[in-house]
């Protein structure tokens, strides 16, 4: 540990512990040091449950699912709940180091991949190439702040654009009914 510096292990196993639906807590004690405490639930999965969703029929086969690779939790939130609307089931790395952690335990590969363009430590197209090496079949959605197209997704849409257009370019890299 460095003075003055934070690493990034305990956010990374902060972001993992939640994404199984545990959570991690710090008790520090002046002179005696700090503990660290994980709860993790028994053989919980990784994977959110998705909402019930009208346009994803009760025959239809297993839904489709998405990674959402996003250190602002805002972001983070905003994104799961709309694709959990469209019937998708949602996977959230909270940091791009946990994804592997994520894709390592998932029931199935996730046919999307969101990110968005502007990560806070990492250059958001070396996390793309990464990824796309894992899952050659995912589609990229990259989520941009100034409206230009990133050249490493399948599609951008601007953070500002409305809801409607958000919806729509994921329903179509997802080919869902519209």
């Amino acid at each position: 540990s460095h003075p003055g510096r934070w690493g990034l292990g305990l956010p990374m196993v902060q972001a993992a512990a939640e994404a199984m639906g545990g959570r991690v807590a710090l008790e520090t004690r002046v002179g005696e040091g700090t503990t660290v405490r994980v709860d993790l639930p028994a053989g919980a999965p990784v994977r959110a449950r998705p909402v019930e969703s009208p346009e994803i029929s009760a025959g239809s086969a297993t839904p489709p699912s998405a990674l959402v690779v996003d250190d602002d939790p805002l972001r983070c939130t905003v994104l799961r709940r709309r694709l959990e609307g469209l019937g998708v089931e949602v996977l959230v790395a909270g940091h791009p180091e946990v994804a592997p952690l994520l894709l390592a335990q998932a029931p199935r590969p996730p046919a999307l991949l969101v990110l968005p363009t502007l990560l806070t430590e990492h250059v958001a197209a070396d996390v793309a190439e990464g990824l796309r090496r894992a899952l050659p079949a995912a589609r990229v959605l990259a989520i941009g702040r100034d409206g230009q197209a990133a050249p490493w997704a399948d599609a951008t849409v601007a953070e500002s654009d409305q809801q409607a257009s958000l919806l729509d370019c994921i329903r179509g890299l997802l080919e869902l009914p519209g």
